[in-house]
């Protein structure tokens, strides 16, 4: 009797180590339906591979060019009908089926926060470690324009004639502007006091006004509003603080009505652009990074953690469409959504 208790003792145990066994770095859901949701296609890294999944039948399949690290990167295009994602010395471009349209090379490493569709959709700029490129994809011409060290954030202004990005020195930044060849270049704000090399996710909201989030050791970190009409030839624009809060990532809706970001603290929250008051949507839930990306449509969000991917109306009740396992790390990573 003693024999079989420890037995039991033992089945039991195994069960349990079995339940808390790190998952495989394959998908963890088989074929789900959910008829109530948009057919959207999701795109996520995961990882060393790039996952893809519809939204109303979750069924996760490896595309891309090859099973290599990927990194957080995954941009659609404006249009939807292309992706972009950053290998560790290329940059890679797939139409919404997994086939490779281009995937020009650096000789230098690329970096994960650094990449940004023209709003035409035909151009892509990144900025690997120095230096800045535009990445024609028609013409799959790859095409150098300037050898800055410590810039992010790059951002195409209305018209695609114009470029944006984050100059860094240490714990403190300026947002410049230059022409699309790389010429014209000036600062447009004053120093602003952020995290080291802290990527600030620009985004143009109208031919002169630019949002962006930013945190530091000022205690002023949050969401930020820089108002270009004001501005003249040496002297840059003070940037006014419209969210309060620490900020991991900022998107702007399609329709460029709304704003939304996820929390250090507070979860995902949403609010009307002007208005910004704020509303949450999902609770925080661990201490890792979290990722967002707009519908097309701008009725929802996708929302990333170490839990899985939500899909997150706006008006409703978020679904947990896909759920992860293991630690915070293994789970990076943006989530394109594609049309």
């Amino acid at each position: 009797m003693k024999k079989l208790h420890i037995l039991l003792f033992l089945l039991l145990l195994s069960i349990l180590l079995s339940c808390t066994k790190e998952k495989p770095n394959e998908p963890e859901v088989g074929p789900v339906f959910n008829p109530d949701l948009p057919c959207y296609t999701l795109v996520y890294p995961k990882g060393d591979k790039l996952w893809a999944t519809k939204l109303n039948y979750i069924d996760p399949v490896a595309i891309g060019s090859d099973p290599i690290t990927v990194g957080i990167s995954v941009v659609t295009s404006p249009d939807g009908s292309l992706i972009a994602y950053l290998k560790r010395y290329s940059i890679c471009v797939i139409d919404k089926h997994g086939n490779l349209i281009g995937e020009p090379t650096f000789s230098i490493q690329t970096r994960s926060a650094d990449l940004a569709w023209s709003h035409d959709s035909n151009r892509l700029i990144i900025m690997p470690w120095p230096g800045r490129y535009i990445y024609n994809v028609a013409l799959d011409s790859l095409i150098r324009i300037s050898d800055f060290h410590w810039i992010n954030s790059p951002s195409f202004a209305p018209g695609d004639s114009i470029i944006t990005d984050a100059y860094h020195n240490g714990n403190y930044a300026w947002i410049a502007v230059s022409r699309d060849n790389g010429y014209g270049g000036r600062i447009v704000s004053t120093k602003l006091i952020t995290i080291w090399d802290e990527p600030l996710q620009i985004h143009w909201l109208s031919d002169y006004e630019i949002l962006f989030k930013k945190n530091g050791a000022d205690g002023n970190s949050g969401i930020y509003l820089l108002d270009l009409s004001t501005y003249s030839e040496g002297n840059p624009v003070t940037p006014t603080q419209v969210v309060a809060d620490g900020v991991y990532q900022l998107a702007v809706s399609p329709d460029g009505q709304y704003f939304a970001y996820s929390s250090k603290q507070n979860g995902l929250l949403y609010g009307r652009i002007g208005d910004w008051s704020t509303t949450q949507l999902r609770p925080f839930e661990y201490p890792c990074n979290s990722y967002l990306a707009w519908s097309p449509d701008s009725k929802a969000l996708v929302y990333r953690t170490a839990n899985g991917i939500y899909w997150v109306p706006l008006n409703g009740s978020a679904h947990l469409v896909i759920e992860f396992y293991g630690q915070c790390w293994q789970y990076e990573g943006n989530v394109a959504i594609v049309p």
